[in-house]
């Protein structure tokens, strides 16, 4: 008897694809924005606009980065690859919910909607991780 090796779980391949193609197109957005000048229309504190600025630039493309190596590690199974993954969605999520309900709150539902589109987007692998946890851990 040979010993065959387990394929990963559709649910666990799902999530892993979920995670690397949503973080390469967050990675090549932000990557995009920085040909943009910043500091165009502002008048009264210039230096502001730059740093808003790379903070959203770090704001796609760091955790696009993250997303990718937490993608191909589950691919790879590695070890800590599950809680990585869980862990990273978890705080996306945390972070985008924060984010959705204070720009509902001030400034009102259709300016949240990309926030809230990405509270979606890091919900779904979340769930689809969650679901098959015992499967995805002891592989």
């Amino acid at each position: 008897m040979s010993l065959k090796q387990i394929g990963l779980q559709r649910k666990t391949k799902a999530a892993a694809w979920w995670l690397i193609v949503v973080g390469a197109l967050a990675m090549i957005l932000g990557i995009a924005l920085i040909p943009l000048n910043p500091s165009t229309g502002y008048t009264e504190n210039p230096i502001s606009a730059p740093v808003a600025y790379t903070i959203f630039i770090l704001s796609l493309s760091l955790p696009g980065v993250l997303n990718i190596i937490a993608g191909i590690m589950l691919f790879k199974r590695k070890p800590v690859a599950w809680k990585l993954s869980v862990a990273l969605l978890s705080a996306e999520c945390f972070l985008s919910l924060a984010a959705t309900i204070a720009v509902s709150v001030s400034e009102g539902l259709p300016i949240a909607m990309p926030f809230l589109l990405t509270l979606i987007l890091c919900v779904i692998p979340l769930l689809l991780l969650i679901l098959n946890r015992g499967k995805t851990e002891n592989n």
